[in-house]
């Protein structure tokens, strides 16, 4: 079995990003998700 060295460094910076963009992607889910439960009401008067 051969070693793979894949063509990229994952560093401390590209960490820290990726958590960064999976907390921003969690955050847009909860707000998705609780904007689909509101409903249109016909204004009166």
């Amino acid at each position: 079995m051969s070693s793979y060295k894949p063509p990229y460094t994952i560093t401390s910076k590209i960490l820290t990003l990726t958590s960064e963009i999976s907390e921003l992607v969690s955050d847009i889910k909860y707000i998705d998700k609780n904007y689909s439960t509101l409903t249109l009401r016909k204004k009166t008067g």
